[in-house]
């Protein structure tokens, strides 16, 4: 089953173990070459500083919670050493604007879809500009459709746009 990343946001994240919430999912770091969740952000509940969760240490995605085995799993920058790099660029999709490969304006990512069992992205949803949410209040736009993406930037297929665009409600009988 898909998850929005919103569902996660700012949900505590609970250690098995002894049950204490150890923080809450403040964000996610996204690889760009492949569109996986390499980290997700954790702000620990007693102090001020990131702590970081491998999505492979998630336990269980519940609807108020998010559960680990303990607080060992979280861990500081200088332990991920092979996700440094990935921390350090900090790559977030959500606010990211959306253009066709012709430039054509299409909005700015709100959320996204992800599937829980292997953290890759599947679906964007974008926010059309201020003077199209009269038309469309968002977009849904699959992983296939991506192009390219750059640091603040996605570039997706021209043909998705025209779909969209052209997809009538009612559609022309065959006779």
């Amino acid at each position: 089953m898909q998850k929005l990343s919103s569902d996660l946001l700012e949900k505590p994240v609970v250690g098995v173990q002894n049950a204490e919430i150890l923080g809450t999912i403040t964000g996610f770091i996204v690889r760009p070459d492949d569109f996986k969740i390499a980290v997700c952000i954790v702000t620990p509940l007693v102090s001020k500083s990131k702590l970081y969760l491998l999505p492979s240490d998630i336990r269980l995605v519940n609807n108020n919670k998010i559960i680990i085995d303990s607080h060992q799993k979280l861990s500081e920058f200088e332990d991920l050493v092979r996700y440094q790099h990935d921390i350090t660029n900090n790559y977030s999709v959500i606010g990211n604007k959306v253009e066709t490969t012709t430039g054509k304006k299409l909005g700015r990512v709100k959320d996204f879809i992800f599937d829980p069992a292997h953290f890759y992205i599947s679906k964007l949803y974008v926010r059309p500009r201020i003077f199209k949410t009269f038309l469309v209040t968002n977009l849904l736009i699959d992983r296939a459709d991506v192009i390219d993406v750059k640091k603040n930037t996605i570039i997706v297929k021209d043909n998705f746009a025209k779909i969209k665009k052209a997809s009538p409600s009612v559609l022309p009988q065959s006779s």
